[in-house]
């Protein structure tokens, strides 16, 4: 498997983050002589990036290996005493001489990357890093994130709220990178998933960061909002300033701008981290004022849990988005009936027969049928059945900040990247 981290390190006419691939093994041995083709093109998968603070710095190599590979050349990698040495080099840093398009461009299998690739040995797993300038790896995160054919503004909003998110994860990283290359950071691809129309969006807005008095925003983003975007307290604890509702009254439909997920009782129960025995009842609480749920109560025999605010999307369940609102539909095969003096007898459905208006009798034959009572419609089956609770929403993802459909719909509409930019983040500044 490849996981991509970022360490720091000094850099070369231009901010740099570092990327880092895992590779892992069951068998240690299988390290020790380990060969690959040296035409080392680029690292992908799984990256993390990691920049210096300072702008315009050179890369120092003097510490480490710098592998020139070539296309008849091979890189030796082995494993000895719990360390990984390739070429003689506890921590070599690889580059290549093989150019694709006129970039020098590193292959770790699936995945190309441009700029520097550093090994490391990380508890038996051989781990690659990807050093590359800050808007270089742009070019891999943006097509990643959003369709490279969508409108340039939205291309550029998205370049930008991608530069900030990482400028402000250059040099925080605890094990050697900053971020990796899922979406728990940003969706990073390398070399290979790079598109001239994102590339250009990357260029056009070269530097270009967005700030709050004077500071930079962290520039949280999401797929689709489902009408309306949420203020961060309302998903996370904080409340920021510029990460407040919004009205999305112009996103694009997407896949998920209407959505409905089932579960029964018993999926929820099992969902549920903790034994809280057969689910009697899901009780949402509270919503906010966008629409989203706040709260959400699972009551069962034993115990209840309850679920607040963004863990509510994975609490008990798997949901696009805490924008919804919830169906309960109940399988009784008896029921109760209560005359004039309150007698109570409960019938079994099976066998009974239907009147209907004009007084025609017709014996029951079919699995389900809808009756109203007192506390409302109540569905009778002769199947055994579980409770089933539905979730019928919209928008996918946590609601703070950009709507990346919406930023669509806006540039569809005739909005700037900096128009956009300024809807979804309240009061900040593009510059």
């Amino acid at each position: 498997t490849f996981t991509s981290v970022s360490s720091k390190s000094a850099s070369s006419n231009d901010e740099y983050i570092e990327e880092e691939i895992e590779m892992e093994y069951e068998d240690e041995e299988i390290l020790e002589s380990l060969e690959y083709d040296a035409m080392l093109k680029s690292l992908e998968e799984n990256e993390e990036i990691e920049t210096t603070d300072i702008l315009n710095e050179e890369i120092n190599t003097s510490n480490k290996l710098v592998a020139s590979t070539s296309t008849s050349g091979n890189i030796t990698m082995n494993y000895s005493g719990g360390t990984v040495t390739i070429d003689g080099s506890n921590s070599p840093l690889i580059r290549t001489e093989e150019k694709t398009n006129g970039v020098e461009v590193i292959d770790l299998g699936s995945y190309q990357y441009r700029g520097y690739i550093e090994m490391v040995n990380v508890s038996g797993k051989l781990r690659a890093i990807n050093q590359l300038p800050l808007e270089e790896y742009l070019y891999g995160v943006v097509p990643g994130e959003m369709p490279a054919l969508w409108h340039m503004e939205a291309l550029k909003a998205q370049s930008i709220a991608a530069r900030n998110y990482a400028k402000l994860r250059i040099g925080t990283g605890s094990n050697g990178y900053d971020v990796d290359d899922t979406v728990s950071y940003q969706r990073y691809k390398g070399f290979g998933s790079e598109h001239s129309r994102t590339n250009q969006a990357v260029d056009d807005t070269n530097g270009e960061l967005i700030y709050y008095n004077g500071s930079l925003i962290s520039a949280y983003y999401h797929s689709s909002s489902g009408g309306w975007t949420e203020n961060s307290e309302n998903v996370w604890t904080n409340s920021v300033a510029y990460l407040k509702a919004v009205e999305d009254k112009y996103e694009a439909t997407s896949s998920y701008s209407n959505w409905e997920i089932t579960y029964t009782a018993s999926e929820i129960a099992n969902n549920v981290s903790k034994d809280i025995g057969d689910v009697v009842d899901v009780v949402v609480e509270s919503y906010s004022d966008a629409g989203r749920a706040l709260k959400v109560t699972v009551v069962g025999t034993k115990d209840s849990a309850t679920f607040n605010k963004d863990a509510i999307r994975w609490g008990f369940g798997s949901l696009y988005s805490t924008r919804f609102t919830m169906d309960k539909t109940e399988y009784n095969s008896s029921f109760h009936v209560i005359n004039g003096s309150r007698y109570n007898k409960e019938y079994e459905l099976n066998g009974m027969y239907i009147l209907d208006g004009n007084g025609n009798k017709t014996k029951f034959d079919d699995d389900e049928v809808a009756v109203q009572s007192k506390s409302g419609v109540v569905t009778l089956s002769t199947l055994d059945k579980d409770t089933e609770y539905t979730f019928v929403g919209s928008g996918w993802g946590h609601g703070v900040g950009m709507s990346q459909y919406g930023a669509k719909g806006m540039a569809d509409n005739g909005f700037t990247y900096k128009e956009i930019l300024q809807h979804y983040y309240t009061g900040v500044e593009v510059k």
